[in-house]
């Protein structure tokens, strides 16, 4: 009984089900965690201009689109479920930044 317990709680972890997808002009905590996901994948020359303010302004929309084409996901700019997984799978083992398992979408 507790191995099947065990079972049902390991995988691959998913942020909240049901979070909005994050595009251009967003605003808030949602837009911080797709920022510092961005920092944290380092991408190229995007992510040292991107600050992280939760504001999605042109720097965000770049860095996004870029986070997409490295991680060979469909290059839209719009965090959606499976955008969202890739950054949060980013962020989650940093306890200070597991709170975004509330503001990325995911699938």
């Amino acid at each position: 009984m507790a191995f099947a317990a065990l079972v049902t709680v390991s995988g691959t972890a998913q942020a909240k089900p049901g979070v909005a997808n994050l595009r251009y002009g967003a605003t808030g905590q949602g837009v911080r965690c797709v920022q510092l996901a961005i920092q944290e994948a380092g991408m190229g020359t995007v992510s040292d201009r991107v600050t992280v303010d939760g504001v999605w302004g042109s720097k965000t929309q770049d860095g996004v689109i870029e986070f997409q084409e490295h991680h060979g996901i469909k290059a839209d700019g719009v965090v959606g479920p499976v955008t969202g997984q890739y950054m949060y799978e980013l962020l989650r083992d940093d306890l200070y930044h597991q709170k975004c398992y509330n503001y990325l979408p995911t699938g």
